[in-house]
């Protein structure tokens, strides 16, 4: 028996039996099954579901008329009405519309799923595995029923329908599975489900109407819905190896619980379908066709996006609404919302929304109307003008000192500002376009800049920055970038501090192994020079800056052991596209970059601005008639030619992000982020886990939006894209950083017993990082930079396969853990 395990929600497994007659095997997976109704307010597909793709894996479907067979399982002598609910639900869904949605899946040949169903049997079976069923026995019952007559059929589906007075033990409102005869192995593959009528005390848990429903029999109409869950899995994924998502759920599962349009029947309760002169609510299913989506019909009209979905009181925007199936469809009214201009298609309606000035503000339910039906709803807001600030005067202070300082931009009134640690505010005034207030400075304010933001009942302006000076004296040193090097290179460093004046010299601990040229002095509170690394230079280096006013502390410089036989090797860069005609500043980041060159790419002019061991920056010139599409990018140096990496050109008209300014943030943190690119207008920020989002400016080519970063946010990078009219953009990373080390990746990320390879982990704070033991498993020829740690794992030829855990230890802690699967020799799956 062999079993894959599928995203933690279900596992899988063919159960061979000895014959139909014996005993099946005692080991038995847990099936793909139809979970209990979510309580109330909890939506049964969550986001992530809606919109991961089904993706074919390479099974099986049932091809041609699926014939259905009933084994009426314990008494069901009580509830003949409802044993005919049943069958005539059986022998109508067939050539519905909704059961159509089933043929827009296929096998390997391009084979689809017929439409066709039929009733072809039944059979009594009086408890002959007793009161409690679970798997085991549920087999030994359709074996058991096939023995007692029913065909051998390679196109049936068994429902194994128990009375309610039968206790079904998987905890599931239903399932669907397989099974072979391993003695007899030219026999079919037997698809058979198990459908339990459940007590009433248990009904709430399967049932989406418990007190009414459409054939006045709650049970048995909820069995229905259960029925149909399951023959759309078993048509689609028989044998669970053919149509399924990443997350293991099958085309019902992703649309569990979820009914579309509804009408009342003459007993007041709910149904969304008619077959055979009866009534059912049934859940919908997911079509397979333009990336998926739920729908009682192939024909029904369905939503899926709006873009953008905000807009301010007086503004006039044009709105984008994607989803299938909406020609001739309009927009239904919303309160305060002129809609005009419309335009239709099967995929997209767009049209012009004018937002009254005095609209109230909140949440509208946007959905349209067609010849077939009303969409579902998805929400569009009405906000007030958002704050913008143009400039701040002055721009900085000094500790111990109050500054009068004036804020302009619009939409300001009533604004209340947000300044950074340790400054107080008096004396605000404000208007509609300027701010007035006093910045008191206390002495012991941390130097540097300090973001300021105003904040409206529209929302959070961008921000601006104000720097806090130090008063004259000896300078101030607080970050440099980057914060080592490699023996036997040279690399430019950035040092940011106060009091930054000529004469300036830097003092290094060992000048033997590190000296300093080309200084120079870009401000006050900047200072730029290169550092130049001995091949024999010592781990840990730390530098100060000397003025004639006195000496800064101290910044720790460390130096990495240098690789001078190995190949360049690059790990990524940003940004990964770039629009024709466009100058834009790229930093490609990996190992042993030391006097690399960049190997020309058609249509693009290179500038090397700066290089270390483990950075170039290079000016990339796009021309205006480069043709659009991927590029490969790598380096060489003396030691050899990298591998490549890819980034795209794209046009200078079309949607692309270049950069985003800063790319990290830290937890409870609330950051002013300005993303550029091109082709942003009308452009919306797409959710980001952990982070809450507000977009204060758009324009062609930059948004400018604060993200505040929940206090509980998971560490790690994030993906930042934009939607607009046009669609969605290529994604940037924006990190959520913390003190310790973090994993980001481990490539590669697999290997097999008796094996040695080189492995590469990317991450943040990594500096001095060592990977904690494996069982199994040696590591040797350990480096590490901030951003990377390579090292050589020999995996032992008697390890155990499975999944290992691979972390970082360095001075501020232990990382979080990658896995790393140890694979069998011979891998099944």
């Amino acid at each position: 028996m062999s079993a894959l395990l599928r995203a933690g929600f279900f596992a899988c497994a063919a159960l061979s039996l000895p014959s139909y007659s014996q005993t099946p095997s005692a080991s038995v997976a847990q099936q793909p099954h139809l979970k209990p109704r979510p309580v109330a307010g909890i939506s049964a597909l969550t986001a992530l579901e809606r919109v991961i793709a089904i993706t074919y894996h390479g099974g099986p479907v049932m091809l041609g008329t699926t014939h259905v067979y009933f084994i009426w399982y314990g008494d069901w002598s009580g509830d003949l009405a409802g044993k005919t609910i049943l069958r005539n639900f059986a022998n109508s869904i067939g050539g519905s519309p909704h059961y159509a949605i089933n043929t827009t899946y296929y096998d390997a040949s391009s084979n689809f799923v017929s439409k066709s169903v039929t009733l072809a049997g039944e059979v009594n079976d009086s408890y002959s595995q007793g009161l409690i069923v679970g798997q085991i026995a549920a087999v030994r019952i359709v074996s058991a029923a096939i023995a007692a007559g029913l065909p051998k059929d390679p196109n049936g589906v068994y429902f194994v329908l128990t009375s309610d007075d039968v206790i079904e033990t998987s905890g599931y409102c239903g399932y669907h599975y397989h099974y072979q005869n391993e003695k007899q192995i030219t026999d079919p593959e037997i698809k058979y489900a198990v459908v339990p009528k459940k007590t009433p005390a248990a009904l709430a848990n399967c049932a989406e109407q418990t007190a009414f429903s459409p054939n006045s029999n709650p049970a048995v109409d909820a069995m229905v819905n259960v029925m149909a869950h399951e023959l759309e899995e078993a048509v689609t994924d028989p044998n669970i190896d053919a149509w399924f998502d990443s997350r293991g759920d099958e085309n019902a599962d992703k649309c569990a619980w979820t009914f579309g349009n509804t009408f009342l029947t003459a007993n007041g309760s709910k149904a969304n379908i008619t077959l055979g002169g009866y009534n059912y609510l049934i859940q919908q299913n997911w079509v397979n066709a333009s990336g998926g989506y739920c729908a009682m019909n192939l024909t029904d009209p369905v939503i899926t996006s709006i873009n953008p979905e905000v807009a301010s009181r007086g503004s006039t925007v044009s709105v984008a609404i994607t989803g299938f199936n909406l020609t001739g469809a309009s927009i239904n009214p919303m309160a305060g919302i002129t809609i005009s201009n419309s335009v239709k298609s099967a995929e997209l309606v767009t049209a012009t929304f004018f937002i009254d000035p005095n609209a109230s503000l909140g949440i509208r339910n946007l959905s349209l109307t067609s010849a077939t039906g009303t969409t579902n709803k998805l929400n569009f807001s009405v906000i007030p003008l958002a704050p913008i600030l143009n400039n701040i005067n002055p721009s900085s202070g000094t500790q111990g000192t109050s500054v009068a300082v004036t804020l302009t931009g619009s939409n300001l009134a009533g604004g209340s500002i947000s300044v950074g640690d340790g400054i107080s505010l008096s004396g605000l005034i404000s208007t509609a376009n300027q701010i007035s207030v006093t910045f008191s400075i206390p002495l012991n304010a941390p130097a540097g800049p300090q973001f300021v933001t105003v904040t409206t009942t529209g929302g959070t302006s961008n921000a601006l920055t104000f720097n806090i000076n130090s008063p004259l004296g000896p300078p101030a040193l607080y970050s440099m970038d980057p914060l080592n090097g490699t023996q036997g290179s040279s690399i430019n460093v950035s040092i940011a501090g106060t009091n930054f004046t000529n004469p300036t010299s830097i003092l290094m601990v060992d000048p033997f192994s590190v000296t300093v040229s080309n200084i120079v002095i870009v401000s006050s509170n900047l200072l730029m020079a290169t550092l130049n690394i001995a091949s024999f230079a010592a781990r840990r280096n730390s530098l100060k800056v000397q003025t004639p006013l006195g000496t800064s502390n101290s910044l720790n410089f460390d130096v990495l052991p240098g690789l001078p036989n190995q190949a360049p090797m690059l790990l990524f860069m940003n940004p990964t596209s770039i629009g024709q005609g466009q100058s834009v500043p790229v930093t490609i980041s990996g190992n042993n970059l030391n006097a690399s060159s960049i190997n020309p790419i058609a249509g693009v002019t290179m500038t090397i601005l700066a290089a270390s061991a483990t950075q170039i920056s290079a000016m990339f010139t796009v021309a205006a008639g480069a043709t659009l599409g991927a590029r490969s990018i790598t380096v060489t140096n003396l030691n050899g030619t990298s591998n490549a990496l890819t980034f795209s050109i794209t046009s200078s008209t079309g949607l692309a992000l270049t950069n985003i300014t800063p790319p990290s943030g830290a937890p409870s943190a609330v950051v002013p982020v300005v993303i550029s690119g091109n082709g942003l207008t009308g452009g919306l920020i797409n959710p980001i886990i952990g982070v809450t989002i507000t977009t204060v400016a758009v324009t062609s080519t930059q948004i400018v939006a604060t993200f505040s970063i929940a206090a509980g946010a998971a560490v790690g990078p994030r993906n930042v894209t934009v939607n607009t009219a046009a669609g969605a953009s290529n994604a940037l990373v924006f990190t959520i950083t913390g003190s310790g080390p973090m994993l980001t990746s481990l490539t590669p990320n697999s290997g097999r017993p008796g094996t040695s390879l080189q492995v590469s982990i990317l991450g943040i704070n990594l500096g001095g990082a060592s990977i904690n033991s494996i069982p199994g498993i040696t590591i040797t020829n350990l480096v590490t930079s901030a951003t990377a740690v390579t090292a050589i794992f020999d995996i032992a030829p008697n390890v155990i396969p499975g999944m290992v855990a691979v972390t970082v230890n360095t001075a501020s802690g232990v990382s979080n853990a990658l896995a790393f699967e140890v694979k069998p020799i011979r891998d099944a799956r």
